[in-house]
């Protein structure tokens, strides 16, 4: 129970701390609004750059669930934001949308949280080799978010004809600190941990800390971009969202994880950590994606809300009772 109540209060309370801090500089200056996009861009970026590749090479040395089938967890992890994104278009042409508001179901239902929600929830309930685990799942996430979300998303803005496509640059995505370090923290984790060397004592006790802030400063950079908007006609489509990220995806997870035999591995920790991940909520760079590409941004961000809401208040708890099992 201290898990639960630790997590949903960092939750809570850094989600809470930002959006605050929105509030009040937006009532000392309306025109604040690019500043704290700002601020919030610099702690996403210093948190991504500075605080995940230490703590990835930390997790990944000392990592000790080994199994062949754990090769897959990437690939699962790749094919939930396909799955994700594509029953939202599913939903989204059932629901009789315009291009802009097709594009913005999609992103929600491609980019999910896997970052500050991902990390704190695995590492709290299950530790370090949760948080290793889960870092596994999200390792080809950029891949599918630039070869895959963007592009996609770009075809639905409104500037672009039906069928256009934006191709991945390697390059630019090579140079991209944001995408490599953590490439850079995992690789360097796995060859020590190949290497045999033990982990210093000192270098473990820092993971705690370090997971602490750097997910309080990604939460926190999420409420300084909080904008709520009224619930009006998009009800359907928030509760389609909410299905496919909270219903459908952990469901599917479940399913995977049965088949591939993580229920039987290390005491089912795999098969748990892969539930837990399915369910995380809308990320959000589904907002930068609908409008980077002039979406529809009330959509997105309502989603966002509503998701993150639902997350916090209902699977924090059920993820708990699935860390008991």
């Amino acid at each position: 129970m201290t898990q639960l109540l630790t997590t949903l209060a960092v939750v809570i309370g850094a989600l809470t701390a930002g959006y605050l801090y929105r509030i009040r500089r937006l009532r000392q200056d309306p025109a604040a609004g690019e500043s704290l996009r700002g601020l919030a861009t610099a702690l996403q970026k210093t948190t991504i750059t500075v605080f995940t590749p230490v703590i990835l090479v930390n997790t990944f040395w000392a990592l000790n669930v080994t199994a062949g089938s754990l090769v897959f967890f990437p690939i699962i992890g790749a094919l939930s934001h396909v799955v994700g994104g594509f029953v939202a278009l599913a939903a989204s042409r059932r629901l009789g949308h315009s291009r802009r508001q097709a594009g913005a179901m999609f992103t929600c239902g491609t980019f999910s949280n896997l970052a500050s929600f991902g990390g704190l929830v695995t590492f709290m309930y299950y530790g370090e080799a949760g948080y290793a685990l889960a870092a596994l799942f999200k390792l080809f996430e950029p891949i599918a978010y630039f070869s895959i979300g963007f592009p996609i998303a770009k075809m639905y803005s409104e500037d672009s004809l039906p069928g256009s496509r934006l191709r991945l640059d390697w390059r630019a995505l090579v140079r991209d600190r944001i995408v490599m370090l953590p490439l850079v923290g995992i690789s360097a984790g796995a060859l020590l941990n190949w290497s045999g060397l033990a982990r210093p004592e000192l270098l473990g006790s820092l993971i705690a800390p370090l997971v602490m802030v750097s997910t309080s400063m990604m939460l926190v950079s999420v409420g300084l971009n909080m904008r709520p908007a009224p619930l009006g006609s998009y009800r359907r489509e928030v509760a389609s969202i909410v299905a496919i990220k909270h219903l459908l995806l952990p469901a599917l997870m479940a399913a995977a994880g049965t088949a591939l035999g993580y229920h039987l591995l290390a005491g089912g920790l795999p098969w748990r950590v892969l539930v837990t991940m399915g369910s995380m909520p809308v990320a959000f760079n589904s907002l930068v994606a609908a409008s980077l590409y002039r979406l529809d941004t009330d959509l997105a961000n309502l989603c966002w809300i509503v998701s993150t809401g639902v997350f916090a208040a209902v699977l924090l708890p059920l993820l708990y009772l699935v860390s008991l099992l």
